[in-house]
């Protein structure tokens, strides 16, 4: 019996396809293991054009043959691929690489990328080009047995597309720079500092992203990151904030945050430290300071190195507590009367520790909000 994936492009047309034999419209390569060799099957001519014990080399083999700037599909069947050099989408390429399954564990028959033991890899896939669609992979960064500071994705360029990406156990999930790439339904787990690291992007959209269980930051948004809107993310279970918008490098400037998470976090569910212009809208923030009682708050603001917090607005958010022991200090806090011009409306804040609101900023606005 033929197994079948069902793809949708970009464009948002659906394919459903014969994962060994593609017709040649369709697939370019096919990724399959066999015992202990990768092999790569030439859709086209439905030849094995290559193998090799090394995974990596395997699916970098398909990477390079296909042509310039036309690129193609690949498509990698269900499996652990064990991988000792890092899987690079080279400047220059525009390519289609899909797994099987959706990506949230070796144990639902999904497409595994995991780094090897000791191959101490600096990231394991690396996209440094445009207009790719890479999607249903699950890239295990298997920290425990190496040393490296590894990124499970490192995602450059601009107009990627990314969707159904699950990094876990790396040094840090993602980063994220370039322009105008679209996430969906990504995930980074147990990663040993931040999960999801945005550095320097712009004119992007994420789409229920899901980080949890990081070291430090769920989110570490910061540099020259501006235009950029994410709806429905969530960030809970870090060992710091869930969310830092750090004015670090340069000033992150009008990012949008609709309908997103801030949970269970060590330290602030929402930390703005220098940003500015930025919307949350509609957010939940609760049970943050899990860490320590009365310490952290829902939302803080303060300065960064680049400048103050000012001229944010939060809005028809609700931020509170239902934790028994470790309480967040604040709903929202102004560190100090700089971080002003802010705009705090219609927002439901109770249950917090030491005060619902402390706004601080003379100029900063608070109006209609619930705290009782």
């Amino acid at each position: 019996m033929s197994e079948y994936v069902r793809l949708v492009t970009k464009e948002g047309k659906t394919i459903r396809n014969d994962l060994y034999n593609p017709p040649p419209s369709i697939g370019s390569y096919i990724i399959f293991k066999k015992g202990d060799r990768t092999y790569v099957k030439n859709c086209r001519t439905g030849q094995i054009e290559f193998s090799h014990p090394d995974a990596s080399t395997a699916i970098n083999h398909a990477i390079q043959a296909l042509p310039e700037p036309k690129g193609g599909m690949i498509f990698i069947k269900r499996g652990v691929y064990e991988l000792t050099n890092q899987i690079t989408i080279p400047n220059g390429k525009s390519i289609y690489l899909a797994g099987e399954g959706q990506a949230r564990g070796i144990t639902n028959g999904t497409t595994v990328l995991k780094q090897a033991d000791n191959a101490n890899l600096n990231r394991i896939l690396s996209v440094e080009s445009w207009s790719n669609t890479i999607r249903d992979l699950f890239i295990e960064g298997n920290i425990d047995n190496n040393t490296a500071n590894t990124y499970g994705i490192v995602v450059v360029g601009g107009d990627n597309f990314l969707e159904n990406i699950v990094v876990k156990r790396c040094h840090a999930g993602f980063l994220i720079s370039g322009h105008a790439h679209t996430f969906i339904n990504c995930a980074a787990e147990h990663c040993d500092t931040v999960g999801m690291l945005i550095r320097n992007a712009d004119d992007c959209t994420f789409w229920h992203l899901h980080s949890e269980d990081s070291g430090t930051y769920g989110y570490w948004i910061y540099g020259n990151t501006r235009y950029n809107t994410f709806f429905g993310c969530k960030g809970s279970l870090n060992g710091w904030d869930g969310w830092l918008i750090e004015a670090y490098e340069d000033i992150p400037t009008r990012n949008a945050f609709i309908g997103c998470l801030a949970r269970n976090n060590d330290r602030h569910g929402f930390h703005i430290k220098g940003a500015q212009r930025c919307i949350l809208d509609s957010c939940i923030v609760v049970d943050n300071s899990q860490g320590a009682n009365d310490t952290y708050d829902g939302v803080f603001l303060e300065a960064g190195t680049e400048g103050n917090s000012i001229r944010n607005i939060v809005k028809g958010c609700q931020i509170y507590n239902t934790a028994v022991t470790n309480k967040q200090r604040y709903g929202i806090n102004e560190a100090d009367a700089s971080q002003d011009y802010n705009i705090y409306a219609n927002n439901i804040v109770t249950d917090n520790v030491t005060g619902q609101m402390n706004i601080q900023g003379l100029n900063s606005i608070d109006d209609n909000n619930m705290t009782a």
